[in-house]
């Protein structure tokens, strides 16, 4: 006998149509509890793929900042050492060219020649001095970048949502697996300061992927409905007794 040939046979004994209804309403009510769980499990799982991809390109995107940021520390490197030198060919060309000022025999021709040089090279050390704060100013902004995202991986914030909600005078500190605003000599942890300061962004700061909990066993109906319900179904599927047979 099966789940309906069972409820058939209920609904045709004395008084049993109420029982073989209320099975039938409670079986639905599990159906659609256990729907309910495995479209939130569903819903879940998406959050969660969502959750690993941005987490996946905030690793390479910190990659990439952390490779760019060896890349200008070496041409910082080389620029300096380039300027350094420039420097003392340049006090070198200023010697010359007070010599040449000093020759009685020097030709216009060669005088204009020291004073260009000087020239140069005076030009060639202002173009180095702007191509070194570029490479600092840059090296700054990815370096801050990279403490942001990491600082928010640890707090468990949204690393762009942080980006953009921190003003110039801020800085963050991480300290003992706690992150920290700093202004001046006052640090805030930052949960305490978005709170404080940050109150309407809060939600999108912290927002992240719910972590779906399963229940371990088949949802539970009422304990009443759901021990009869047990009983029932036990008498239904064992051999019925019929008086008068």
């Amino acid at each position: 006998m099966d789940y309906t040939e069972a409820l058939g046979w209920l609904d045709e004994q004395e008084g049993g149509k109420d029982v073989a209804n209320a099975i039938r309403n409670h079986v639905t009510g599990l159906n659609k509890e256990a729907q309910s769980w495995r479209q939130k499990y569903k819903g879940a799982t998406s959050e969660q793929a969502t959750a690993a991809t941005e987490l996946e390109q905030l690793r390479t995107e910190n990659s990439q900042y952390k490779t760019r940021i060896q890349t200008l520390e070496t041409s910082e490197t080389e620029l300096k050492s380039q300027t350094s030198n420039l420097h003392q060919q340049l006090q070198q060309a200023k010697t010359d060219l007070e010599t040449e000022k000093g020759n009685k025999q020097t030709t216009e021709a060669s005088l204009t020649e020291a004073q260009t040089k000087v020239k140069t090279l005076e030009t060639q050390i202002a173009e180095n001095a702007t191509k070194l704060t570029a490479l600092e100013s840059e090296k700054q902004s990815l370096t801050r970048s990279l403490g942001v995202n990491e600082a928010a991986t640890i707090a468990g914030a949204q690393p762009k949502v942080l980006q953009t909600l921190l003003k110039d005078d801020h800085q963050i500190a991480v300290e003992n697996d706690k992150v920290f605003v700093v202004q001046g000599e006052t640090r805030t942890e930052l949960r305490e300061y978005a709170d404080a300061n940050w109150k309407a962004f809060v939600p999108a700061l912290f927002q992240g992927a719910p972590s779906p909990r399963l229940p371990e066993g088949g949802p539970k109906g009422t304990e009443t409905k759901g021990n009869a319900v047990k009983k029932t179904l036990g008498n239904l599927y064992s051999t019925p007794t019929v008086k008068g047979a």
